[in-house]
């Protein structure tokens, strides 16, 4: 699950994180979803735990099978609007998350050239708009 937090103003909720074993690097609030769990209350809960917000809406964006049909494995992606803060972070051990407020500009950019951005299929999707006409401008009203 990934999730795509759309804050007052239209800014772009990415966090920076660490794991345990893991370098640092750049992605959306998202994680795996938990047996029985349907995706948007995994996408709830992901949010909730990695930044402390909640979001009134849910939008489903982005579907992908990154493996066909060798393994059953979905990534899905959903933009978060209405969202607050609730709450404080309730991360996993060893889990480090900062949070990184963006302009849709700005999260395009680091989507498209940061090799620290750690969501292939979001980068894919926003690298098939660019070479669209309007293509960008089409996908940023869809987040603000």
């Amino acid at each position: 699950i990934n999730i795509i937090p759309v804050l007052d103003g239209g800014r772009i909720l990415l966090i920076d994180e660490e794991q345990p074993g893991r370098g640092a690097f750049i992605t959306t609030p998202g994680g795996q979803i938990e047996a029985g769990e349907q995706p948007e209350v995994s996408a709830r809960r992901e949010l909730l735990e990695e930044t402390g917000y909640t979001a009134e809406k849910m939008e489903p964006w982005l579907s992908v099978e990154p493996y066909g049909n060798k393994i059953d494995w979905t990534v899905s992606s959903y933009i978060a609007r209405g969202c607050t803060v609730v709450g404080t972070q309730n991360l996993d051990s060893g889990e480090k998350i900062t949070l990184r407020p963006v302009t849709v500009d700005e999260f395009f950019d680091i989507a498209m050239t940061d090799p620290m951005f750690r969501n292939t299929e979001i980068t894919l999707a926003i690298l098939r708009a660019s070479q669209k006409p309007n293509g960008l401008a089409e996908l940023k009203n869809k987040f603000i």
